[in-house]
């Protein structure tokens, strides 16, 4: 998981019907003939609202690069417990247009901030100490069992 101001909805759809109902989340992402097309900003709770289109791209890479951006984007610049919708209202699709699909080296920069954010994430806690080797070096039995009782 990631920490963000208030909780992040996204919707993949691979076809242009919007069976997963892409356009109505945080980010909404829907298979077209020439790519992806991807949006964000969408509400379908007390309010509903449509996304709005960030970009058009081409390859998979390139939609899970803006996703990020994006996310990462509002994790540092929105208020707590504002929703997406509500923060683009706020700034402005245009400025995270600029910063995201314009500016490739602030994509890259928000997308490596966030992988670092993860990092910490994807160790797992557990894998280290199921190890034989780390059960025989961290526990050992009370009883010596090996000795022979005295007669």
């Amino acid at each position: 998981g990631s920490w963000t101001p208030h909780k992040v909805k996204l919707g993949v759809s691979g076809c242009p019907r919007n069976c997963a109902e892409a356009t109505c989340k945080d980010v909404g992402i829907v298979c077209v003939d020439s790519g992806y097309e991807v949006s964000i900003a969408g509400a379908a709770g007390m309010e509903l609202k449509q996304t709005q289109a960030l970009a058009k791209v081409a390859t998979e890479q390139e939609v899970i690069d803006l996703t990020v951006a994006v996310i990462q984007l509002y994790r540092e610049h929105a208020r707590y417990l504002d929703r997406i919708y509500k923060w683009v209202a706020k700034v402005g699709l245009d400025w995270i247009k600029e910063r995201v699909v314009d500016d490739l080296a602030e994509r890259a920069a928000l997308c490596e901030r966030f992988e670092i954010s993860q990092s910490v994430y994807r160790k797992d806690p557990w894998a280290e100490q199921s190890t034989p080797q780390y059960q025989r070096d961290k526990w050992s039995p009370i009883a010596d069992l090996t000795l022979k009782a005295a007669e």
